[in-house]
Order: C-alpha cells, then structure tokens, then sequence
C-alpha cells in the first residue's frame, strides 16, 4: 500500500512522513523496498544513515505507522467502512489525540466505527458521535447519547472522556 501511494500519491506519502514526525521527531522518511516479490517498510531517523525494520522498532511505533497510513490514505484506496478495534494500544498520548482527530476527519468521508477503552480517544468526539454498547441480558445493547442528559456536566467544562471515566455514560466493563 505504501509503494502504491508512494507512486501515485505523493502527496499523501509525504503528509503520511509528515504527522509521523508530530509525534516521533526524530522520524526521517519511511523508505519501501522491493525485495525477492516483497515489500518491506524501513525507516530512517534524522541522526542516522541506517535504516530500521520492524524488528528495531517498537509495537506502538509501528501501530501508528499502521494508522497513520489507514487514517491518510486518498479516497480511491479506502473502503467504504473503515474498523478499527483499540487504536489506543501502544501509543504515546500525544499520539492517541493525533490519531482521534484523523479518524474525526475521516468519519466526514467514510463511516468509521472504533472501539475504545481510552478516555483521552473519546475526548476527541462529541457526545452525539458516540455509541454506547453494553452487555444487557446476555444482549449487546446500543444506546446513543444525548447532549440534552449530560449538558450539567458539560457546562462544567467536563470532556467526554471524563464523563465515561465517572461512568456516566455507560461502557464500563
């Protein structure tokens, strides 16, 4: 996917590269090599000539290259519905809040379903963008929410994460 893009849209390979370095400074460029009918993802830093492979790099590093690159990607290469179960896991902060306000963007595009168990996740969308789902009776059951309901807390300068934190919107365990 990544050769294709660096191929045909440069301009998404480069914004990719870009919102890597937001988050790993010292991030150079992803470098796609072709190797016995393969392709292999390296990258390099900016105080190095080495490249790294998967091997040298840490599972959160290579989730976020992994999101980054979905999250990024131009509309002919996305599918229609886009899933993505526990983003959250291996990341920095920094790049929890990075990657909800990629997927906020991409939501205006393609239907994106997520599921969480981060709070800071959740902070990137509004209480009308969210989907309670909790076991009921041996039944998943689906609520949506109502800004009406928590407008108290709201006004108090709650984020949504917070409100879930206090279990006021459901979805706990």
């Amino acid at each position: 996917m990544l050769h294709r893009l660096q191929g045909e849209y440069p301009g998404h390979y480069e914004w990719i590269e870009g919102n890597i370095r937001r988050i790993l400074p010292n991030f150079d460029q992803l470098i796609v090599e072709e190797e016995h009918g393969k392709v292999m993802l390296r990258w390099r830093a900016t105080d190095s000539d080495k490249t790294f492979g998967a091997h040298l790099t840490s599972d959160g590093s290579l989730r976020f290259f992994a999101l980054v690159t979905l999250l990024n990607l131009p509309p002919a290469m996305l599918p229609e519905v886009v899933i993505v179960d526990e983003p959250e896991l291996g990341l920095h902060p920094a790049a929890v809040s990075l990657i909800g306000s990629m997927i906020e963007s991409l939501a205006t595009q393609r239907q994106v379903i997520v599921a969480t168990q981060s709070p800071q996740l959740v902070d990137a969308f509004d209480l009308d963008e969210i989907v309670v789902m909790e076991l009921e009776d041996s039944k998943t059951a689906v609520r949506r929410l109502d800004r009406i309901d928590y407008e108290r807390w709201l006004e108090e300068n709650y984020t949504t994460g917070e409100l879930w934190q206090m279990n006021l919107l459901g979805g706990r365990p």
